[in-house]
């Protein structure tokens, strides 16, 4: 049915309880004018109210399609965004990670031509070429592996700042630390843990504020971080 048509089926007092307040105040005045036709009675012209009903109906339906389309560009420019951030995050990964990632040739071809672009307008024109590839390609494979990748990193970041935590518990020459360490860690060796511990301890105490981490230290570290990764604590 047209505009017109839904209207004529309608009595003042439905128009009145459904149609939207900005524009009910509207067409009410305009409907309830006295009419030349009816002796100037008001809301007596049908015709006359049918039809500037129509037309006030016809401009609101208007005014929601003016509304849907800018609605529509804006979610199109969120996702265009996004699309690109997206690029710009593979693109930021070591290359070694990037070539593991399920990339379809002509986009790897583009993340190749961008790590030879130097001019920053020249980038950031390519991330919106990128951004078009990954919304016409199937992108959904990627995103899991990004995300898969963010986990793992976080979970590093994690393990690196509990392990920084520890050899500074060490450090303090703390005996339940290390005693507590060895029972969440059994492989450990423990005379060359408490070897590690004193030699990093009075490596330190030579240094001065601002002075890179001992080598002893670093050695301490290594052992932590490979027998630590290697070995499960026990169950329970």
């Amino acid at each position: 049915d047209t505009p017109t048509q839904i209207v004529s089926g309608l009595s003042n007092d439905s128009v009145r309880s459904n149609w939207p307040n900005s524009v009910e105040n509207r067409t009410w005045e305009a409907i309830s004018e006295p009419c030349p036709h009816s002796g100037g009675r008001r809301n007596s012209c049908r015709k006359t109210g049918r039809k500037r009903l129509s037309i006030t109906m016809i401009q609101h339906s208007n005014e929601l399609d003016d509304d849907d389309r800018v609605i529509s560009k804006s979610q199109i420019k969120r996702e265009a965004e996004a699309l690109q951030e997206m690029g710009r995050s593979i693109y930021a990964l070591p290359k070694r990670v990037r070539r593991k990632l399920p990339l379809e040739p002509q986009l790897a071809a583009a993340f190749e031509e961008a790590d030879r672009l130097k001019n920053p307008d020249a980038l950031r024109r390519h991330f919106r070429y990128i951004g078009r590839l990954l919304r016409e390609l199937d992108n959904g494979h990627i995103k899991a592996e990004l995300a898969k990748i963010k986990t793992t990193a976080q979970t590093n970041q994690l393990a690196q700042a509990d392990l920084n935590a520890t050899i500074e518990t060490l450090l303090r020459n703390d005996r339940g630390a290390s005693e507590s360490l060895l029972e969440t860690f059994p492989l450990l060796d423990r005379q060359r843990l408490n070897q590690l511990i004193r030699n990093a301890i009075s490596a330190e105490a030579s240094l001065t504020d601002g002075s890179p981490p001992s080598l002893a230290r670093q050695r301490l570290r290594k052992y932590l971080s490979t027998s630590m990764r290697n070995t499960r604590p026990p169950a329970g």
